[in-house]
């Protein structure tokens, strides 16, 4: 962004930011620096699949503008000719129809920073209390919490949805997981002891 641009036309130069809810919140605070002070020449685009997952400060400094995600009706026949129904649904409940994000999970496209992190999620949850505390460690040290909790949280309300839709009794089950998992994300955005934090998580998933 420091680079001259050439030319005299008013708009010479488009950012694009994708994903931008998976940013770390220091690296947000800096991306704050360049919202606050854009160049003139400039027009800067960040796509997100989770608003809430901005700096406010950061969503005050922005226009708004939603895309209504397609039906999964409309979906499952799109890519008919490419996928199994079954692994479309998931895909659109998962994703919660972002094509991005749904794309990316049909290819398991690993440069997508959810893809991997909803994997680890679906084994998180798959597993035993004592399998889930004895990754906590090895999470800890990584950089990227935040998101896994929010693959997580996407997880559980696909499962959630699913489960109700298919009237199933484990919906109370993926009801209260989804609760426990916002929870630890409201409690991330107070800067907490994280290795405490995911030890709670995962005794009560």
């Amino acid at each position: 962004m420091q680079l001259k641009t050439p030319g005299s036309r008013r708009l010479r130069r488009v950012l694009i930011v994708e994903q931008a809810e998976t940013m770390s919140l220091e690296a947000q605070n800096a991306f704050l620096k360049l919202l606050e002070e854009p160049p003139e020449d400039t027009l800067i685009i960040m796509t997100s699949t989770s608003l809430e997952r901005l700096l406010p400060t950061i969503r005050s400094r922005v226009q708004h503008i939603r895309l209504l995600a397609p039906s999964v009706e409309q979906l499952v026949s799109h890519y008919a000719d490419l996928y199994a129904s079954a692994a479309i649904k998931r895909a659109y409940f998962t994703s919660e129809g972002y094509m991005g994000l749904m794309q990316a999970l049909l290819d398991q496209d690993a440069e997508h920073p959810l893809v991997e992190q909803i994997s680890v999620a679906k084994q998180l949850l798959a597993g035993s209390t004592y399998d889930r505390l004895a990754r906590v460690d090895e999470i800890t040290k990584q950089k990227n919490v935040g998101l896994l909790l929010h693959a997580l949280e996407r997880v559980c309300h696909a499962s959630l949805i699913q489960s109700v839709q298919n009237s199933s009794p484990a919906a109370n089950s993926w009801a209260k997981r989804l609760s426990v998992v916002l929870s630890a994300e409201d409690s991330m955005s107070h800067n907490p002891q994280t290795k405490l934090l995911l030890t709670n998580l995962m005794l009560n998933l």
